[in-house]
């Protein structure tokens, strides 16, 4: 122990970060993973799929009322502003607060035509709006801990956030008559709640809510994105909000569990990613390309093999996460897995345009997996009357079309 205790402490400071970086995203998407088949048992496929229907609603209207201002503009304003990175992100969650009120402001103006377009009762799209103002405080704090290889703080965060998630929202579905509005709320309050902590204290560190240099370099930045960002949501989304128009809740609710076994993949990727990044941009601005294309060939490799475990066990893993009123989900497995594939490739030409702010690819990368996606739904919306297994298969084709 005392060997490998001194080993330990001999690894460089970004490949230790790397390793509790993965380590944290692990045990917070694991967490989540190993509870499903939980909330799958004490909600029925209604109410479950009320949670992955609110969620889904979430991840696109935060496109417009964050800006995504997380992702790239915030490695890229970490080595632009290297003596002010503090003023910059509490600069960035001003900009993202000052947004998520002008859409606030609409949607109460036009309460119910919005509730009837996404059906969602009042109270969860207040929850929703909620989590829209503070969740950016977690995940600029976050990209802040990465860039910086500070993985303590973040580790320990993360965990707690993802376990008392879990507990409360037992806990709520317990006592609830309307479980499936438990099952929600329970998880917007957790994450209001650590929100609004790191909220204050992003504040208190950078006091700076509005910097008109920072302002500007963000919209400049990410304005021309919003269309990937938007095209991206969509194509990760639209698939459980159009099962959810044609099928209902119980259809999305099948195919929520599937795209948990799906997501599987994604853990490790974004386990893999939480610190890869980082030492991408590094590695780029010294120009050691052999080490990066080594690296990315690797990685391919590993999620490859992951893919192919993943739907030659996906009849022991619905059964094991579902009861049987679920099983009708094996079938979604292999082509959401395959999307999942195609669109971590993706990923990998996306981080190269983000380092030299050639947005405009991306952008048209995007939107052309988005057209695609509008036109194979309409020449298919019939059969997904009948198949919601149709609906993956068009997130296939259009991931392959995205890259």
């Amino acid at each position: 122990m005392n060997k490998l205790l001194d080993k330990y402490k001999k690894i460089p400071a970004p490949v230790k970060a790397g390793l509790w970086f993965f380590i944290c995203t692990v045990l917070q998407k694991g967490i989540v993973f190993l509870t499903v088949p939980i909330f799958t048992r004490l909600l029925t496929t209604e109410q479950y799929g009320l949670l992955t229907v609110y969620q889904s609603w979430m991840a696109i209207i935060s496109v417009f009322t964050t800006l995504n201002l997380s992702a790239g503009v915030f490695n890229n304003g970490m080595i632009k502003y290297p003596g002010q990175k503090n003023q910059f992100l509490s600069s960035l969650l001003g900009l993202s607060t000052t947004v998520t009120a002008v859409f606030f402001i609409v949607y109460l103006m036009f309460r119910q035509p919005i509730n009837t377009l996404i059906e969602l009762p009042t109270v969860l799209v207040l929850a929703m709006f909620l989590e829209l103002f503070m969740s950016p405080a977690l995940a600029l704090w976050s990209a802040k801990q990465r860039f910086s290889y500070k993985y303590r703080a973040m580790t320990a965060i993360t965990v707690t956030i993802s376990l008392a998630n879990v507990g409360v929202g037992l806990l709520a579905v317990s006592l609830a008559e309307e479980k499936g509005v438990a099952r929600v709320l329970s998880a917007a309050i957790v994450n209001i709640c650590a929100g609004l902590v790191l909220y204050v204290f992003n504040m208190i560190k950078g006091k700076t809510f509005f910097h008109k240099k920072y302002w500007k370099f963000a919209l400049a930045f990410n304005l021309p994105l919003i269309p990937h960002y938007l095209s991206v949501t969509i194509l990760n989304n639209s698939d459980r909000v159009m099962i959810n128009k044609f099928c209902g809740t119980g259809s999305a609710a099948i195919y929520g569990v599937a795209y948990s076994i799906g997501l599987m993949l994604n853990i490790v990727m974004t386990a893999i990613n939480s610190s890869y990044t980082p030492w991408f941009y590094q590695s780029m601005a010294k120009k050691e390309y052999q080490k990066i294309s080594k690296l990315v060939t690797a990685l391919v490799a590993l999620l490859g093999g992951v893919s192919l475990l993943l739907v030659t066990f996906a009849p022991e893993i619905i059964r094991i996460m579902a009861p049987a009123s679920y099983y009708e989900a094996v079938w979604l497995v292999p082509p959401i897995t395959l999307s999942m594939f195609i669109c971590l490739l993706y990923n990998v030409f996306a981080g190269l345009e983000f380092y030299f702010e050639k947005n405009i690819f991306i952008m048209i990368a995007s939107c052309m997996g988005s057209l695609s996606l509008v036109l194979m739904s309409n020449h298919h919306r019939y059969h997904i009357n009948r198949e919601i297994y149709t609906v993956p298969i068009i997130r296939a084709t259009r991931e392959i079309v995205n890259v």
